[in-house]
């Protein structure tokens, strides 16, 4: 079976619990943490068991996909837009410039990052 597959079965069947159970924005968060490398000090219950079930059937190494799957559904099902800007210098006017040009685009709310990556050519 496709890894796509299976990653977005499980982000699925997980947000549709959390959604349910009124934790679906603390996994959100924590997720998130846990896709940028960083290991929350306590897992929060839902997703404890939810890595419980995976150990269980098996599916431990699709963990990182069903992760990022399960932001993306969340973030669609919150109306929550995310937008990434990577340049060469640091410049807070383009930073704002963009961000009003999206904002005047899209609805709902933006999660903006800005990564400034000096080996790209400016």
């Amino acid at each position: 079976m496709n890894e796509g597959v299976i990653s977005k079965r499980y982000a699925r069947a997980l947000l549709e619990y959390c959604l349910e159970k009124g934790s679906a924005e603390r996994v959100y968060g924590q997720l998130c943490l846990i896709l940028e490398g960083k290991m929350p000090q306590v897992l929060e219950d839902d997703l404890q068991r939810f890595l419980e079930l995976l150990s269980s059937n098996g599916r431990l190494s699709y963990a990182k996909y069903i992760f990022g799957s399960y932001t993306m559904q969340y973030r669609r099902h919150c109306g929550i837009v995310q937008a990434r800007l990577s340049t060469a210098i640091e410049d807070p006017k383009l930073d704002e410039q963009i961000k009003e040009s999206l904002k005047d685009r899209f609805e709902g709310k933006m999660v903006f990052s800005h990564k400034v990556k000096p080996e790209l050519i400016g």
